[in-house]
């Protein structure tokens, strides 16, 4: 236990050390912000400014990525559609080319088979009938041969 005037010479001065630590913190409360702080303050909001700046700038070209993004993916869906049309038309016009081959080969045949009945023609013709005698030639009709030589058949 504290007896005398120690104990009271220790309260004493406990409190005057109280009360002055309470009156700098007053003090010190009651004193304006610094210069520095002051010009601190200034430029870290002038740095904000900057940053919402830069944000709203960001945030418009993403939007504008964002909207070319959509306009690219109907583009790809249209060139998808346009190649699958393309595509089907490709097999088509093959279908087509083969089938015009295919005709074209039966009416060169066709030809051909004209050309060689058109000769076999001819030459059983030149068989049946000579103009100049007027003679029955093997295989032909009598009424034939009597209007080729100019004479009228007889019944």
């Amino acid at each position: 236990m504290i007896t005398g005037t120690t104990g009271l010479m220790h309260g004493w001065r406990l409190s005057a050390w109280v009360a002055a630590l309470v009156l700098g913190g007053l003090w010190g409360c009651s004193r304006g912000p610094a210069i520095g702080q002051a010009e601190r303050i200034r430029a870290m909001e002038g740095r904000i400014e900057q940053l919402i700046s830069d944000f709203q700038v960001v945030a418009e070209a993403r939007d504008q990525a964002r909207e070319r993004i959509t306009v690219l993916e109907e583009q790809v869906a249209r060139l998808n559609t346009v190649t699958q049309e393309r595509d089907l038309l490709q097999v088509k016009v093959a279908k087509l080319e083969r089938e015009r081959d295919i005709a074209n080969s039966r009416c060169e045949k066709l030809r051909n088979g004209f050309m060689l009945l058109m000769t076999e023609d001819d030459t059983i013709a030149a068989e049946q009938i000579l103009p100049s005698q007027g003679k029955l030639i093997k295989g032909q009709v009598p009424a034939l041969a009597a209007s080729a030589s100019g004479e009228l058949p007889q019944e």
